[in-house]
């Protein structure tokens, strides 16, 4: 009798596992690593083979979206579906050797401060922070303070101190009177005091008398006022002249 041997041949594949990786970032190449294919030939019987990149085809991950990636394996098909994603930032933070630390009056310097961003699709970079990325510097109020960096839609916080700006040194202008006679009290009427701070500001404000010390209106001769502020001082010279009749009036 007659019998007739026909080749075997595959008759149709199925898909057993997707890959691990079914959503990408734009750009980013197919991996095809965990997927399964089950293989059926003609004369039922079946195997199971791992899907390589030669067997796939219709990925474009230039082009964002849902697609389906076709695996074809001698002559037959099947698939699987990817997500292709735009790259985004998903979180941000703060890095660099930068001023944390200002007296009241500075402005804020982020010379130094970085960014470091990170990317869904696992890389980053480090960019160099700008001044219109951050907020809530307040050169006036002393203490601690919680500033705010914003890059895309993302934040992230850093903190910095302000310190009472003190005083570092002061200069005198003289009142306008700088003679006296024996007797009167010391008049600080058109003094003034030039203030210099350790932020680099500095300030002038009018003489007073409690800033005044070192004058005695009994003692004859030039002395030297000494003028204390914020702990710092600074002098001028005054000269006290004797008390002496100069005429004489009849009253009765």
């Amino acid at each position: 009798f007659k019998v007739e041997v026909i080749k075997k041949e595959v008759i149709g594949l199925e898909l057993v596992t997707a890959p691990d990786k079914t959503e990408y970032i734009k750009g980013q190449e197919l991996d095809v690593s965990g997927a399964k294919i089950k293989v059926i030939y003609n004369d039922g019987s079946s195997k199971i083979e791992n899907v390589t990149q030669e067997m796939c085809n219709g990925f474009d991950s230039k082009v964002l979206g849902e697609a389906e990636v076709v695996i074809t394996y001698e002559g037959q098909n099947t698939g699987f579906n990817v997500n292709i994603v735009n790259r985004k930032v998903t979180v941000i933070t703060t890095t660099g050797i930068f001023k944390t630390e200002y007296v009241e009056g500075q402005e804020l310097d982020i010379n130094g401060l970085k960014v470091i961003v990170l990317y869904n699709d696992g890389t980053n970079e480090v960019i160099d922070a700008s001044i219109d990325m951050i907020s809530g510097y307040d050169a006036n109020k002393v203490g601690l303070q919680e500033l705010r960096v914003v890059y895309g839609d993302k934040t992230t916080t850093f903190e910095i101190e302000v310190k009472a700006k003190t005083a570092t040194e002061i200069e005198i202008t003289a009142p306008d009177k700088t003679e006296y006679i024996e007797g009167q009290e010391i008049d600080p009427t058109g003094g003034k005091v030039r203030i210099f701070y350790n932020n680099g500001t500095s300030e002038e404000i009018a003489l007073t008398s409690e800033m005044v010390s070192g004058y005695d209106a009994d003692k004859i001769g030039e002395q030297t006022i000494t003028v204390t502020y914020q702990g710092k001082t600074a002098t001028f010279k005054v000269e006290v002249i004797k008390k002496e009749v100069i005429g004489l009036e009849l009253v009765t």
